[in-house]
């Protein structure tokens, strides 16, 4: 049996699960989606809902671009 376990771990071919371009991708909705959240928050804290909805959406065409710029391992179609 290690015989076994050592020829697969020694032919185990590695592969990365993010190019570093899409990894950083994913930071930057990783932290426009926190900023989400936080508007989210000042808008039921000051029922200031206009001036929130104007930044949300600009935040999501922003996301809509930053989606659009992954690989496509990375999207749920």
């Amino acid at each position: 049996m290690s015989d076994f376990w050592r020829r697969a771990l020694l032919n185990v071919k590695i592969t990365a699960l993010a190019t570093p371009e899409d990894m950083a991708i994913l930071r930057q909705i990783g932290s426009m989606s926190n900023n989400l959240n936080q508007l989210a928050t000042v808008a039921n804290a000051t029922k200031d809902f206009k001036f929130v909805s104007w930044e949300v959406q600009a935040r999501s065409k922003e996301l809509k671009t930053l989606y659009n710029n992954l690989s496509n391992d990375w999207k749920h179609n």
